[in-house]
């Protein structure tokens, strides 16, 4: 067994996962998502994002991982981890702040899925090609996740802000 490893931390963003149809004439690649949280909390907005970067990944808001496997018959899978914030104890925030946080939360999961689909597209190239030069597959696809957060400063400019 084959293995590619891509870690993606970041401060991350807003747009719903967008599907995609896998190619009709190659075998699907077996697909897997998980989901861990960690516990944040704050009395003002301020305080939560500067309770989630001390307490998330790295010291950012969120991270995604993924992971290819593949065998020598080209049996391909992707499984990617993602990790977000659980936000506890917000009674105290206005319901304007309420919203501002509800809104960030989803921006940062629809951010942090991009990724997961950027793994997806590496898995499904590596199945098309045949499991063959696997290395530059996942180089452009890694190159593709660091883009991703460079164009939208990890999320920024998808609404992943607490103000």
């Amino acid at each position: 067994m084959f293995r590619i490893v891509c870690l993606f931390v970041g401060v991350s963003a807003v747009l719903a996962l967008i599907s995609r149809v896998a190619d009709a004439a190659s075998p699907e690649v077996e697909k897997a998502t998980e989901f861990n949280y960690y516990l944040a909390s704050g009395n003002l907005l301020e305080a939560i994002a500067k309770n989630m970067s001390a307490r998330g990944p790295n010291g950012r808001w969120a991270q995604t991982k993924w992971t290819i496997d593949w065998t020598k018959d080209c049996d391909v899978s992707v499984k990617s981890i993602v990790t977000l914030p659980k936000v506890m104890g917000t009674g105290a925030l206005s319901e304007i702040d309420k919203l501002k946080l509800k809104n960030m939360l989803v921006a940062l999961k629809a951010h942090e899925m991009r990724h997961v689909l950027i793994g997806v597209y590496a898995a499904e190239e590596i199945r098309r090609r045949n499991c063959k030069r696997t290395k530059e597959i996942s180089d452009y696809w890694r190159k593709k996740n660091r883009e991703l957060d460079l164009r939208t400063k990890h999320g920024k400019s998808e609404g992943v802000v607490l103000r």
